[in-house]
């Protein structure tokens, strides 16, 4: 029997993270806490920091590493609606964690590549959005991940400079 199972092989969904468990947690294995976290002697690992470690944007390796397989994935996706906020913020952490390597490496080539510091010079890990007035969400959302990826920038750059004095 697997632990994402129960004994007539059904997945576990929110009952596998701590806090959706409510008050039995015998089944839960996961926190939605951003790191792990000790409750009454047993450690439940971090749900987030695994699946932005796991640097997936298909999802597929995080949910056979850490969960049931994919299937287990959608049935967590499409019956825990709970975990749908959790899950909106993960994948924008991992999408500007990715952004940022793909910066980080761009700097790191621009002295040697024309392209990569033209792309540098016109902000290429800005987003071009299609013609038409963008939502008060989609204003919102930009302005938050443009401060993220600018403030990872800013450090690698920092970072980068420090390495070259």
């Amino acid at each position: 029997m697997s632990k994402f199972k129960d004994k007539n092989g059904n997945f576990y969904t929110q009952s596998l993270f701590l806090e959706l468990a409510y008050d039995n947690p015998k089944h839960a294995i996961y926190t939605l806490k951003d790191d792990d976290h000790e409750f009454k002697g047993k450690v439940y690992r971090s749900i987030k920091k695994l699946y932005v470690a796991t640097d997936d944007p298909t999802e597929y390796k995080f949910a056979t590493q850490n969960l049931g397989g994919w299937n287990h994935w959608k049935r967590l996706l499409n019956k825990t609606s709970l975990l749908h906020p959790y899950i909106e913020e993960w994948r924008e952490e991992l999408e500007v964690k990715m952004r940022s390597k793909g910066v980080t490496r761009m700097l790191s080539n621009a002295s040697e590549s024309p392209t990569a510091a033209k792309w540098l010079a016109e902000k290429g890990w800005v987003e071009k959005r299609i013609a038409g007035r963008p939502s008060k969400a989609e204003v919102k959302g930009e302005k938050k991940q443009q401060a993220a990826v600018k403030s990872v920038i800013q450090s690698d750059l920092e970072r980068l400079r420090d390495v070259r004095h």
